[in-house]
Order: C-alpha cells, then structure tokens, then sequence
C-alpha cells in the first residue's frame, strides 16, 4: 500500500476556494463544453494575488485551453499549455507551469496515451497525495486513477482514492463529489463496481457536469461489458456516445463508439463514412482501435481477442478499405465524422 499524504482537509478546501477550483468559473467551462465551436489560444494571463500569500494564481485562460484538449484539438491545447509554461518557467511561478500539465494529462487520455497521462497528472501530485500549494490536483484526480487503472498501476489508483476519502474532497463542490464516486468505482472489484458506478451517476447535480458524467458513464459501460453483461453495458455507452457527440469531445465519442462496437451494437456512420459499411462491428473496432495507435496485443487485450486473431482481422481489413498500412486507417476510416448508434436494436442496419 502506497503512503497517503494530505493536506489538512480544511486548508485544502480553503486553497480550492482561492482557485475557484477552476480557473474562474467551473460553470463557464460546463457552458463552453456545451456547445460546439473553435477554441483558440489566447495570450493574455490574468494574475491574481490571493490572500494568502506568498501564493500567487496565473489564470491563464483555462476554459480554452481545456476545451481545446477535450475536443481532440491537440494542437491548440499544445500550444496554449507551451505558452504556459514558456510565461511562467523564467518567472519562477510553479503553480502555471503544475496548470500546464492538465491539459496535457486530457490530450494524452484522448489519444490513449495512458501512460503519458499517468507521467503528466502525477507531475502535478503524486499517486496517494494532494501535494501542499498545488489544488490543480483535484482537477486531474479522476484523470490519474483512470490512466493508472489503463496502466496496470492499480496500487497507485486505489492510494489516490484513499486520499481522496481522507481528504473528503466530495464536501468542496458537487463536480468534486461526482469526482470522487465515480474514482471510487473505477478501482472496486467487480462485485461491487455496479453498486458503486450507479452511486456515482446519483450524484446530486451531476447532470451540471456533462463532460466527466459521460466519461464516468463510459467507464461503466466498459467494465459492465468486460464483466460480460453486454446488454447492459450496451445502454450506458450509447448514453456516453450521445453525450460526447453534443459536447463535440470527439476523442471520447470515438472511444465510445468502438465500445459500442465491440458489444456487438451496429453503429450507423456518418456522412463521410462510405467505406464503414463493409465492416462487421468487430472489424470496425479493430480497425478504429488500429488507427488510435494501440499495437494489436493492446486491441487484442481490449477486445479479449488474441494478437494473432487482430493481425488476421487487419489483413482482411486493409483490402476492403482499399489500403495497405495502418497509418492510412485513419482516412479511410472517417474519423473527422461523428458516430451515432442506429436505432435498431437487433443489431441490423
């Protein structure tokens, strides 16, 4: 077991009330995530001295630069997250170069890189920690138990929940609470997880966060299907994929909807998606998971296939989309369009 250290819960909740937690206004961010649009870096940093010194807060524009990352907009998120750090780094101001990490820490989950979301969100705290002067770690806290969950750290995770509990983060505000629930049932066995993953989708206001429902949502619907209730798991990644389709987070709605696909749910395709239609769903979850970058032992251990079955489902693959490698899965695949589940629930077109 992992040492557990906190701050005392009261300073922490305290060091959360000076951030607002989220970079003036949580509420700005759920409007923003509600609607489509560009984002686009901005250079303008907004210093606020707080009370308690000798803290100082660079808001740098963070609804943006999140957005930006939750929409699969790597370049923008970069970019912002760069100036950031370039800004802060010869100023000495640690706190903007620790916020530079989260949006890193949401590219890398939105191209599943868990690894490199693990490294970016245990810069800003150590697994099992809420570090002194550094209240950006409950923004990632969901993001690091998933990524250590995704990278065999299961240790690291279930410390994180730990000091989540002990610092009752849940008593800060309602995304908090929603926060840690649903950590909470990411790390559960699974004759608890159910229990626990509903627990959390009770949550009071947890429909004011959309963004980090529909991903606790997607959560549940990949253990239900790995726990093979397939039927089940089918209803709350159909509700996840709609979700992430009308906040536009086009990373997640394409996780989603190779979930969907791998469940054996037929998924109607876009317009821009021609080819689709000669892929059986398990073959356009392969191919999707291909495109990602995952190697075939990581689509064979997501889909409970063997990596030979993938090389063999990619062999057949390439020719009916008229290729022959990975990198050009992506293009042939669409993925610039959006998936939607049909509605016909037999599983035909």
């Amino acid at each position: 077991m992992l040492p557990i250290k906190i701050l005392d819960r009261h300073l922490l909740r305290k060091r959360a009330g000076l951030l607002r937690i989220d970079f003036a206004g949580e509420h700005r961010l759920a409007s923003a995530l509600q609607r489509p649009g560009d984002v686009r870096p901005r250079r303008n940093f907004q210093i606020v001295s707080p009370d308690l010194q000798p803290e100082i807060v660079v808001v740098a524009e963070a609804r943006d630069v999140r957005s930006a990352a939750v929409r699969g907009d790597d370049h923008t998120s970069r970019q912002i997250a760069d100036q950031i750090t370039r800004w802060a780094a010869p100023r000495g101001f640690r706190t903007a170069e620790v916020f530079a990490h989260h949006p890193r820490v949401l590219a890398a989950l939105s191209r599943n890189d868990f690894d490199g979301a693990y490294r970016h969100a245990v810069a800003i705290s150590p697994a099992g920690t809420f570090a002194s002067h550094v209240p950006h770690a409950l923004w990632v806290a969901f993001d690091l138990v998933e990524a250590a969950m995704r990278t065999d750290r299961h240790a690291q995770a279930v410390a994180h929940v730990a000091a989540m509990t002990e610092a009752d983060i849940a008593a800060i505000s309602p995304r908090m609470a929603l926060i840690q629930a649903g950590s909470s049932a990411l790390v559960a066995p699974d004759h608890d997880a159910q229990e626990l993953f509903e627990r959390a989708l009770s949550t009071p206001n947890a429909a004011h966060w959309p963004f980090e429902l529909a991903r606790i949502r997607l959560a549940y619907g990949e253990r239900l299907r790995r726990m093979r209730a397939t039927a089940e798991s089918r209803s709350h990644l159909a509700v996840a994929l709609e979700e992430f389709d009308r906040l536009g987070a086009t990373p997640w709605a394409l996780r989603a909807s190779i979930e969907l696909r791998a469940s054996g749910q037929s998924i109607a395709s876009a317009a821009g998606e021609p080819t689709a239609v000669c892929l059986t769903a398990q073959q356009r979850a392969i191919a999707s998971l291909a495109a990602t970058g995952l190697t075939n032992k990581q689509i064979g251990a997501r889909l409970y296939l063997s990596p030979r079955t993938v090389s063999a489902h990619l062999y057949h693959i390439f020719p009916k989309l008229g290729i022959t490698s990975r990198a050009a899965l992506r293009d042939a695949l669409g993925f610039a369009g959006t998936d939607r589940p049909s509605h016909n629930e037999n599983g035909q077109r």
